[in-house]
């Protein structure tokens, strides 16, 4: 299979590590993934370099498009919402997701509320 490599970041997930185990995701909208689209919640989605994104954390890449045509659209998708989407409308998992996927949702809340679930029937049963 030929990769090629001038393009590979472009439309690129990533992320470091944040609180609780979470992770601070974000979208590479240039080739060398020297710009970044991710959320906050002082300022909702926005364009920052590399560095700032990573905060002095590793940082990984954690999915990368199939074709040019899709990184683009994930690059694409991202830089939509800048300036445009609150944080109270979308952390960074849901903009980041959106952007991967067209689908704004967030796999950590999933995953944080199922386990917050879990605990809660864990609590009753040991009262019981």
């Amino acid at each position: 299979m030929y990769v090629n490599l001038s393009q590979l970041l472009l439309g690129a997930s990533i992320s470091r590590p944040k609180i609780l185990g979470f992770r601070h995701r974000g979208t590479c909208v240039d080739t060398a993934c020297q710009r970044v689209v991710d959320s906050m919640p002082q300022s909702g989605a926005r364009v920052v370099s590399l560095p700032i994104f990573s905060a002095g954390f590793p940082t990984t890449v954690d999915s990368v498009g199939l074709s040019l045509a899709q990184q683009q659209i994930r690059a694409a998708r991202a830089l939509n919402q800048v300036g445009r989407l609150a944080y109270a409308q979308a952390d960074c998992d849901v903009l980041a997701t959106y952007a991967e996927t067209g689908e704004a949702w967030s796999p950590q809340l999933v995953k944080a509320v199922l386990v917050a679930g879990f605990i809660g029937l864990g609590i009753l049963a040991l009262e019981n």
